[in-house]
């Protein structure tokens, strides 16, 4: 997109409009769409905002501005068709007049978790309250993938006249699935197109004072619940929502089971782990070396986006830790016959043909990782209990009451099962049958093997073929 500044404004060519108000982009943020927020603000302690056109950010920035000394919990979910590379919003940020000095830190600490510019759902965990989903696609395409109950939506897209696209009545049906009986929608427009598309699927639509010199807004409210019916019956569940003491059991104490509940402790959950060996780590995990990086595939299967959005978070997570536990070294994965050059020509990452003695991809941030080291640095943030192995569950009314071997029972909110390979142990299979969560899952363990080679390799990069190439990380460092 043919992006610059225009009388001081960052302009769109390509939709000849402007990002924000001339008169003031945070003005206008605060004004139009943080005042939405401000009418539940009493009333939640987690607040899921949804936005339809992320542009440069400034919603989102102006959100954690006022969450960040506050003890609520915010979910940001944006959605964006044509999103800005990390590289262009950089140079916005830096030639933006209205931040302050609380602002230009919060810029560059987006400009740091920015995900690439690439089609797919991206979470960055911003701080310990404060989670941003950046959807970058059609919004059409967008709000039927996604899961959520938004208790205020912020619609900033392009105007109306110029993008009548993103305000029709696909997208406002797709808004209200989204939504539930008292969700707040703002934005900057006061057009009668967008005013009946809203009214049509059940908002109740106000026009209240405008920003700066503009007359009229648009203020609506969500009357009912929608019932939308999908056709599979697979994607249709219940969202339930837990308070922030909530308990959550996690089985399995490998690194699975360790950073997840380091996410839910990050959260405010309270978190018990249980591990049925005397120590952490004894299965897969318990390997000396690992590497970090995607499953790749072409660009349209689901897999591979999910799991390229995952390793992102990963690399975010993993971050954190030295590189005495985690090294970033990149990776380099050869398509050594025609499928593998076929799906890497189609993948996200380019294909250098010219490569030896394969065509390759590089993988940047693909990491080296001590996995046993790792677990036993995140293990003694918590008191795990050790040698309980899991015996059956019950409901009983909202709790899970979870049996063990050695007779100890535990309560809790949520159980999370991270036990490697004898998940299979949960689907009535394996050696050691436990329970029998559905007889129809098809689950199987896979096995592998790690083998140690005198020192060869002169490159710190994972070399990946129908094996995996791992430098072993520096014991000094």
């Amino acid at each position: 997109m043919n992006t610059f500044f225009k009388d001081g404004v960052f302009y769109n060519k390509e939709f000849d409009d402007f990002y924000y108000s001339k008169n003031s982009a945070i003005g206008e943020s605060k004004f139009v769409f943080e005042s939405a927020l401000n009418e539940i603000w009493d009333k939640k302690d987690s607040l899921i905002v949804a936005e339809a056109g992320f542009g440069v950010g400034i919603n989102f920035l102006n959100l954690c501005k006022k969450f960040k000394n506050s003890n609520k919990f915010l979910h940001f979910v944006s959605i964006e068709k044509f999103p800005l590379s990390k590289k262009k919003l950089k140079k916005f940020y830096n030639k933006f007049n209205e931040f302050d000095d609380g602002f230009k830190k919060l810029s560059k600490k987006l400009i740091k978790n920015y995900p690439p510019k690439k089609t797919g759902l991206y979470r960055v965990f911003f701080s310990k309250n404060i989670i941003l989903d950046l959807y970058f696609d059609d919004i059409k395409i967008a709000l039927k993938n996604l899961d959520f109950k938004a208790d205020v939506w912020f619609m900033d897209g392009f105007s109306p006249a110029k993008n009548p696209d993103m305000w029709d009545l696909e997208v406002m049906k797709g808004v209200a699935n989204l939504s539930m009986a008292g969700t707040i929608l703002s934005t900057y427009s006061s057009s009668g197109f967008v005013k009946r598309n809203l009214t049509e699927v059940g908002f109740e639509v106000s026009l209240i004072k405008g920003h700066a010199q503009k007359r009229q807004m648009i203020r609506a409210v969500l009357k009912e619940n929608l019932n939308p019916i999908n056709d599979e019956i697979w994607f249709r569940r219940v969202l339930k929502t837990y308070n922030k003491n909530s308990r959550v059991l996690i089985i399995g104490a490998g690194i699975s089971g360790l950073s997840t509940a380091k996410v839910f402790q990050n959260a405010g959950f309270d978190v018990i782990i249980t591990e049925k060996e005397s120590e952490v780590a004894t299965n897969g995990s318990g390997n000396l070396i690992g590497a970090l990086m995607p499953l790749i595939t072409q660009k349209d299967v689901i897999l591979g986006k999910m799991h390229y959005a995952a390793f992102l978070m990963a690399v975010n997570f993993y971050k954190k830790y030295g590189k005495n536990l985690v090294k970033f070294n990149g990776a380099k994965e050869f398509a050594f016959d025609e499928t593998l050059i076929k799906r890497y020509e189609n993948s996200n990452f380019k294909l250098d043909k010219k490569d030896f003695p394969y065509p390759s991809i590089y993988i940047k941030n693909a990491a080296s990782i001590r996995p046993k080291k790792l677990c036993k640095a995140l293990s003694s943030e918590f008191n795990i209990l050790f040698n309980y192995e899991f015996k059956n569950l019950e409901k009983c009314d909202d709790k899970y009451i979870v049996h063990f071997k050695n007779d100890n029972i535990i309560e809790t909110d949520i159980v999370i099962f991270t036990m490697g390979s004898h998940s299979e142990e949960l689907f009535n299979k394996g050696e050691n049958p436990k329970i029998n969560f559905d007889d129809k899952v098809q689950i199987s363990s896979v096995r592998g093997q790690v083998t140690w080679i005198k020192k060869g390799l002169i490159t710190n990069l994972h070399l990946v073929q129908e094996g995996i190439f791992v430098r072993q990380l520096a014991k000094s460092s």
